[in-house]
């Protein structure tokens, strides 16, 4: 019976959520709307262009008024354009 509370303490404590020490406010972040992955040869390499649209939240909402931003990187990886984004 010990063993089975154990058990299930330590169940819940792994499943309680993330508690991040670097919280942002919803308003203060960007969202990526879209993707576009395009394949390119620069000097005779494979290349990948990627780029992000990013919706830049405000604190009013208003109908139509959604404001974003495109920002492209290329790079050997995609993995690696998206860390040089970041």
């Amino acid at each position: 019976m010990i063993r089975i509370l154990l058990i299930a303490s330590m169940f819940v404590m792994l499943t309680t959520g993330c508690v991040s020490t670097s919280f942002k406010d919803i308003d203060k972040r960007f969202f990526v709307l879209a993707i576009g992955l395009d394949k390119e040869e620069v000097d005779g390499k494979d290349k990948y262009l990627v780029s992000l649209k990013l919706a830049i939240p405000s604190a009013k909402f208003e109908v139509g008024d959604m404001k974003s931003q495109i920002i492209s990187q290329t790079s050997d990886t995609i993995p690696e354009a998206l860390r040089m984004i970041r």
